[in-house]
């Protein structure tokens, strides 16, 4: 392989050697070849002088010229070898070498047998058989003996060498050269390329250095720069892959820094726009920015998937070629790292390809049930502005939120996630002001394109899940620490952007029934959390310490009531609290400071504003009970067993009167 690689560098110089590099004066030695020949032809000898002036030029003039000098002098050698290398150089290798054998058997001299060498090495690498091979190595071996301290012996000594892969020839006459012509550009080519054979690179570099210091032509030294190239390429299969991984990782990282960069920007983007109660121009632009954010890192996180794969590959690979090299192979060790690898690889993969059905919490009310909450539903969606709902679900905490799936040009199927334990204490007027924040979502197309933010958060999260039920969520495992940095990065994007669109929602609600009505709305949704948590949290408590039941979770009254102490100082940490980046809300305190900056009356009251947010539906204990039933097969499935009879405090009283 590695002759195939530097014969075509060695044969460039087949015959291009500096008059400086013999170890005679080649003028003189021209002189007595001619002196020679004219005292048996004066006409040959000036055909031979104007031979030899144009053979480096003009080849085919050159062969003319020596054809015509031995035309008159058959027996003259000089022309005889000089013919033969002009016919190489013309292609006719196998003229060239007939020419040479004749001049060896007429005189048996170094510069002959050279000639003859290095004509053979010209033959095409099939048509080079044994005898040729031994021919021109018995032939370059005697032209050394002969001449020892002549540069271009050794030179053609050093094309033979590589022409057929003899290093140790190559060796000697590269010692030779360094010694006879060390400043000369053939000398360096030639010991570069023998350093290149050894694994010496530094020293072949320092000698393609010394080549162009001393005025190498640029196409030979383009030569041995791809032949270097080859070299190392073959020495190192490794290492084209391996820079081309860190290529790859350096960009990816690039890009995540890009992201995160453009990220951070939007969010101060947003805070600015936002500053002004009424907003300004620019929202609309800070909006179109955070949705091609969130695009472009949804799309980035399934391109990253690959380039984490070869990473996890590499790595178990390497760890392999580690113990290999070292002469240990603990195959329990690399049978458990090998189960690791298949683990995170399939868990990329399912967390891909394995789609969880998409279906929203709760359960859906029929289209007749609660007619008067129906109309409430249907006037303030008509009051935003935006088309009316497809399906409501009822859960059984304090849920508030809408979804839009499946969508299609703007027809997706819409759902109000509504849940019962935040209608108590509620007024009608409130709720229209929450439900106008959600139909604002809609209004502003918040929910529409089919949910990427959340299908993307979904597949980090089940990622994640798969990686950590396969005991592959290790530190060492850099499918995990993607998983881990993609989610915070991610979050925090597409938590910025839901930020944005919450304060414009919040707009909507507070334009369409006041700021005051929306206040006191975003008020309760946060106290009724506090404290519907609270009652749920002493209610299971009875039903697992006390073996208690509850035949309605929601009248329920524990044995330990929920203190309001309690729930006025979590309410008011709440209140309190400063916005986190991976918030998906404004603090609360923000909200509600805005909402009043606004300063908007609303649409007037109307007749039932006023009333209970339960009176919009038709049986509340049975309501309740539904939900009851629901929580209490959510605890069965945890092993949890809940009596359906009231035991609660208030019903024992009851009984004991």
């Amino acid at each position: 392989m590695f002759r195939r690689l530097v014969v075509v560098v060695a044969l460039v110089c087949a015959f291009v050697w500096s008059p400086r590099a013999r170890a005679f004066d080649l003028a003189a030695f021209d002189a007595a070849a001619n002196a020679e020949l004219e005292a048996k032809d004066a006409t040959a000898a000036k055909a031979f002088r104007e031979a030899n002036a144009a053979r480096e030029k003009d080849p085919a003039r050159a062969a003319t010229l020596y054809g015509e000098v031995l035309a008159r002098v058959p027996d003259f050698d000089h022309a005889l070898r000089r013919k033969c290398g002009v016919d190489v150089q013309l292609g006719r290798v196998a003229e060239g070498i007939a020419l040479c054998r004749k001049a060896v058997a007429i005189r048996r001299s170094a510069e002959n047998l050279a000639g003859l060498a290095v004509a053979i090495a010209h033959r095409d690498e099939g048509a080079l058989t044994a005898s040729l091979r031994t021919e021109a190595l018995t032939a370059i071996d005697e032209a050394a003996k002969l001449s020892p301290n002549d540069a271009y012996v050794h030179a053609a000594r050093c094309q033979i060498a590589l022409a057929l892969a003899e290093w140790n020839r190559l060796r000697e006459s590269v010692i030779r050269l360094d010694a006879l012509a060390p400043n000369e550009v053939h000398t360096q080519m030639f010991g570069a390329l023998l350093a290149m054979y050894d694994g010496r690179l530094h020293d072949a570099d320092a000698r393609i250095e010394r080549a162009r210091a001393l005025g190498a032509a640029p196409e030979l030294l383009s030569s041995l720069q791809k032949t270097r190239a080859k070299v190392e390429a073959e020495a190192t299969p490794w290492k084209r892959p391996v820079l081309a991984l860190v290529q790859a990782t350096t960009a990816w990282a690039l890009g995540i820094l890009l992201l995160a960069l453009a990220g951070f920007t939007v969010s101060k983007l947003t805070l600015r726009s936002l500053e002004k109660p009424g907003g300004d121009d620019s929202v609309g632009a800070v909006r179109k920015a955070y949705r091609a954010i969130i695009w472009i890192g949804a799309a980035y996180y399934y391109v990253s998937l690959p380039l984490v794969a070869v990473f996890v590959i590499g790595g178990f690979g390497a760890i392999t070629l580690l113990f290999l090299t070292i002469g240990v192979i603990p195959v329990k060790l690399l049978a458990i790292l090998g189960v690791l690898t298949l683990a995170t690889l399939w868990a990329t993969l399912r967390s891909v390809f394995v789609r969880v059905p998409d279906v929203p919490p709760g359960t859906a009310i029929g289209e007749r049930e609660h007619p008067r909450f129906r109309e409430v539903l249907d006037e303030v969606a008509g009051k935003i502005g935006t088309r009316a709902l497809d399906e409501v679900r009822l859960t059984v905490g304090t849920d508030l939120a809408v979804t839009e799936r499946g969508s299609r040009l703007g027809r997706g199927k819409r759902t109000l996630i509504l849940g019962v334990g935040l209608l108590e204490g509620l007024r009608v007027r409130e709720l229209k002001s929450l439900l106008a924040h959600e139909f604002g979502h809609f209004r502003n197309e918040d929910t529409a394109g089919g949910g990427l933010a959340i299908r993307v958060r979904r597949t980090i999260f089940m990622m994640a899940m798969h990686l950590a039920k396969s005991g592959a969520a290790t530190w060492w495992n850099p499918a995990w620490w993607f998983v881990l940095g993609y989610h915070k990065l991610f979050l925090r994007i597409t938590q910025g952007a839901s930020r944005l669109q919450e304060v414009l929602a919040d707009r909507w609600a507070v334009l369409a029934y006041g700021s005051k009505a929306f206040r006191r709305g975003l008020r309760h949704v946060i106290e009724r959390s506090v404290a519907f948590d609270a009652h749920v949290e002493r209610s299971v408590s009875d039903a697992t310490d006390l073996r208690r039941g509850w035949a309605n979770l929601y009248q329920y009254r524990p044995s330990k009531p929920v203190e309001d102490e309690d729930v006025k100082d979590k309410v008011a940490e709440q209140l309190e609290a400063a916005a986190s980046p991976y918030d998906s809300h404004p603090a609360p305190a923000d909200r509600l400071a805005t909402a009043k900056a606004l300063a908007s009356e609303g649409e007037p009251v109307k007749d039932g504003d006023q009333e209970e947010a339960w009176s919009l539906f038709d049986d509340r204990d049975a309501l309740e009970r539904r939900m009851t039933d629901e929580v209490r097969d959510i605890l069965g499935a945890q092993g949890v067993v809940v009596g359906t009879n009231d035991d609660s405090d208030e019903a024992e009283s009851s009984d004991d009167a």
